[in-house]
């Protein structure tokens, strides 16, 4: 029975694993609450439903070619990720007690607005697994478009 168990316990693993929905690994984690707040943004911005937080930070998966010493210019926004879903649902469920999350709860991060010469780009610096610049997909543009999260710099409705 001893050696019954572990192969048991494989079989049921890879049951489970084969009924997973196929998606990226960076796709599998998102935040439970993105806020955009501070840099050019008047106010905050909210993003909490957990599907698009994945979508999105499933169009930030691809790194940026760009060095920080060119970012020093660039306008931007500050972005607070609320991981631990659990701990942040009542916040994403209730209005009122979302408006009350502050930035230093969460992980820090920064969307640089493009221009005429430079797409936006997402500095997730402060991730533990391969941190730095990222590019944004068109997916995860028309995310922050659709909640009035400023892309581009020149021209708001770009």
């Amino acid at each position: 029975m001893k050696r019954a168990f572990p192969c048991l316990l494989m079989l049921a693993l890879a049951t489970s694993a084969a009924s997973w929905p196929r998606r990226s690994v960076g796709a599998l984690a998102a935040p439970r609450i993105i806020m955009f707040h501070g840099g050019v943004l008047d106010g905050r911005i909210y993003m909490t439903t957990l599907d698009e937080n994945m979508q999105f930070m499933g169009a930030t998966l691809e790194p940026a070619a760009v060095l920080p010493s060119a970012l020093r210019q660039r306008p931007f926004v500050e972005a607070a990720l609320f991981w631990f879903n659990p701990r942040w649902e009542p916040y994403a469920a209730d209005t009122v007690l979302l408006r009350t999350l502050r930035p230093e709860w969460a992980q820090g991060a920064r969307l640089y607005l493009g221009d005429r010469q430079n797409l936006p780009l997402f500095d997730y610096n402060s991730a533990l697994a391969n941190p730095g610049l990222r590019s944004i997909a068109a997916v995860g543009l028309e995310i922050l478009k659709r909640h009035a999260v400023p892309v581009y710099a020149d021209s708001p409705a770009r």
